[in-house]
């Protein structure tokens, strides 16, 4: 055997020892390593939960049983309604309303002109809920009036049902003006149809409520705007 072909095979052997070697290394260091942790998902943010903002929003609508709204407006249009009972628990105060449409058919029509109404006061929002057939009010039974803060700019976006289709329509609301009136504050909201040139548009004013209420009335020969607005308030008898 030459010196060469020896001293080949003895490097080759070394290699094979050294890597091995490493294997063996490598093996051993795997088996020692910990297991991976479990990784862990972020916690998710509790939902915040809305605080029931009662004094605020309370000190937009009359606390007395017994007090009065009377309205008119649009072709000799009226209604008079009545604070029948407060009803408060911790997280919400609901205003029960009763009155009628002031009947101009003279007693010949086919729609009734009693009108239930309850302003719901939850959270940080002031939500209206009515049954009538003759109120020229919203067309939708159920709609957020207000919401805090009271600030010019502050708005909403909600969805809302159309009695009439029973379809969703989706309403952008928005405090549009905040102004001193007689000693109180009144605020002006748009309510606008995204889908629509519907919208409505309320004034209310602190301690009594909603004063005025202009919509677009929409009619078969086309649309308009229509509204009514406070004759008189108070504790009336």
């Amino acid at each position: 055997m030459t010196p060469n072909r020896s001293s080949f095979r003895h490097k080759k052997s070394v290699n094979l020892m050294t890597v091995s070697l490493l294997l063996l290394i490598f093996v051993l260091f795997s088996c020692n390593m910990p297991p991976d942790e479990p990784i862990t998902p972020p916690a998710e943010d509790p939902t915040e939960e809305v605080v029931f903002e009662e004094v605020a929003l309370s000190a937009l609508l009359p606390s007395e049983i017994g007090y009065t709204w009377i309205y008119n407006g649009f072709a000799e249009y009226g209604h008079t309604m009545t604070l029948d009972a407060i009803l408060a628990t911790e997280d919400s105060s609901v205003y029960e309303i009763s009155g009628e449409v002031a009947d101009m058919s003279g007693g010949e029509g086919n729609f009734s002109v009693d009108l239930t109404l309850k302003y719901i006061l939850s959270g940080n929002s002031i939500l209206q809920e009515k049954t009538e057939e003759m109120m020229l009010d919203s067309k939708f039974d159920r709609l957020t009036l207000i919401k805090l803060p009271f600030e010019v700019g502050n708005n909403w976006t909600e969805t809302v049902i159309d009695p009439n289709t029973q379809n969703e329509v989706t309403l952008n609301s928005e405090i549009e003006t905040v102004e001193m009136v007689d000693g109180a504050t009144q605020y002006t909201v748009r309510y606008d149809d995204v889908d629509s040139d519907y919208y409505e548009l309320r004034v209310i004013r602190e301690g009594v409520g909603v004063i005025s209420v202009e919509k677009l009335l929409e009619l078969t020969d086309g649309n308009f705007p229509a509204s009514y607005s406070l004759f008189m308030s108070g504790m009336l008898e």
